[in-house]
């Protein structure tokens, strides 16, 4: 057995249909994590016109660190707050 028999633990749940969207811009890894931080502002750029074009749903970013889920959280926050300042 791949995991030496370990019990197989089976958590009940519905399946929801999900879109996954995946970056065409290739990212240049360390191993500290990207090289450039521009991964999160165009992680943002995507969730907010998936917020703003798409009905109503969840939109779920993975990111490597605190730092950038900070940061991700603040842009998004202040895009919406400009678009709602503009409607």
């Amino acid at each position: 057995a791949y995991f030496d028999a370990c019990p197989v633990v089976r958590v009940p749940g519905r399946a929801f249909p999900v879109d996954v969207y995946h970056s065409k811009t290739a990212q240049t890894m360390t191993r500290h994590g990207p090289a450039s931080r521009s991964y999160v502002d165009a992680a943002v750029d995507v969730a907010v016109r998936i917020h703003t074009t798409q009905p109503p749903g969840h939109v779920l970013i993975f990111l490597t660190g605190q730092d950038e889920i900070e940061r991700a959280c603040r842009a998004i926050r202040d895009r919406c707050a400009e678009e709602e300042a503009e409607a």
